[in-house]
């Protein structure tokens, strides 16, 4: 196992043929900011930190718009995106980078 930032990516799949690719790993510079925004004892506040971590972590996508028409991938374009879509992939993401620490013995 690398002690370093990869540049490997991965797809999450959101159904209806359409994905969002994120890094495999993110270096500390970049999630610093993440991380200092992380309540631990509220769960629901956490919320606040899904668009600095979508920003450092989405590096494309297939997505497209209500018409069917691509949309191009942009930071930019992050902001626009639905509170479904990222109530969707948030969960994915914080287990990606925030994994639970294992228990002793197991």
């Amino acid at each position: 196992m690398s002690r370093f930032i990869s540049n490997l990516s991965e797809k999450i799949e959101l159904g209806n043929e359409e994905f969002i690719e994120v890094r495999k790993s993110i270096p500390f510079a970049e999630m610093e900011p993440v991380m200092l925004l992380i309540d631990s004892s509220n769960e629901i506040a956490n919320i606040k930190i899904a668009l600095p971590l979508l920003k450092a972590a989405v590096v494309g996508w297939n997505l497209k718009d209500d018409e069917g028409n691509a949309v191009e991938f942009s930071k930019e374009n992050i902001d626009k995106l639905n509170m479904q879509t990222i109530l969707e992939v948030l969960p994915k993401l914080t287990e990606m980078y925030f994994p639970k620490k294992k228990e002793l013995g197991k």
